[in-house]
């Protein structure tokens, strides 16, 4: 018979026969959530994680991650991830739309393809004053759109076990806006949904070249936008142009990799999530 310790009002109690456990959670003194422990063991549990909670009927799995964490398992939290894939797809599609139509509209203006009849110049004077507020729009969605999908996919993970899973859910998007974290933190975090997602499903160990490339093309990238200005004072004419088209040819193919990064984690989640469920702990 397992005697049990139990936690209340920051005091360890016990210990108990089990029968004596079950009584007190019955009665209301002690609920699903309060730490329990055997008396041969010194890992505390959530009551619900424990044979006790078996016993009563109020029972979820739990899984430890690859540090130590301990996840508890309840594949009935998962969610899908439509809301935030759908933002993100449009968000993401939108911009390259856009930021491939300044692209060309640069290079036609510096190669001599527009006219000069008033026509072509109003025409471009209207494309010139909508690309501005057309850019902020498609990243503020896709922002929208990033931050809802990786924590809800980085959540799913860890309802579901996934031993890589490691980081909170909204670190995952969190990072992005620390200084110095952000050079890093994100792509941990894409790099263990994009894992955990695969691993999940049963798949074969998945390739990293999608998720090096989009990091390598958004750092790369950002860091000539932020810094356009000050090396546009030291650059002119066919060199400062040359830096706008690596800046935006970057976040375009920064974009486009993402896009194929989010939608593969999508359907490992959303079409095998039937499976995923009843594989976890086989």
């Amino acid at each position: 018979m397992t005697n049990w310790f139990y936690r209340q009002n920051h005091q360890d109690l016990g210990p108990l026969p089990s029968e004596q456990l079950i009584a007190l959670y019955q009665a209301g003194e002690i609920t699903s959530k309060t730490l329990i422990r055997a008396a041969d063991s010194p890992i505390w549990q959530q009551l619900n994680a424990t044979d006790i909670g078996r016993a009563v009927g109020d029972f979820v799995e739990t899984a430890e991650t690859e540090d130590g964490e301990i996840l508890t398992v309840n594949p009935s939290r998962v969610r899908p991830l439509k809301a935030g894939y759908y933002t993100l797809y449009a968000g993401l599609a939108l911009y390259i739309a856009v930021a491939a139509t300044s692209v060309m509209g640069t290079l036609a203006m510096q190669f001599g393809m527009f006219r000069s009849d008033a026509g072509q110049m109003s025409r471009f004077m209207l494309a010139s004053a909508i690309l501005p507020p057309a850019y902020a729009a498609t990243f503020i969605l896709s922002i929208f759109g990033y931050c809802g999908f990786v924590h809800q996919a980085m959540a799913n993970l860890r309802h579901l076990g996934a031993r890589e899973a490691r980081m909170k859910p909204v670190m995952a998007w969190l990072w992005h806006f620390v200084p110095l974290f952000n050079l890093f933190k994100p792509f941990q975090a894409m790099r263990q949904i994009w894992f955990g997602s695969h691993h999940n499903a049963g798949r074969a160990e998945p390739p990293q070249g999608v998720l090096i490339a989009w990091w390598v093309f958004w750092i790369g990238s950002v860091f000539v936008v932020e810094n356009f200005d000050l090396v546009f004072d030291r650059f002119t004419g066919d060199s400062s142009l040359m830096l706008y088209y690596v800046g935006s040819l970057g976040m375009i193919a920064s974009a486009i990799t993402l896009l194929i990064i989010v939608h593969r984690i999508y359907q490992l989640q959303s079409h095998e999530q039937t499976e995923l469920t009843a594989r976890v702990f086989d």
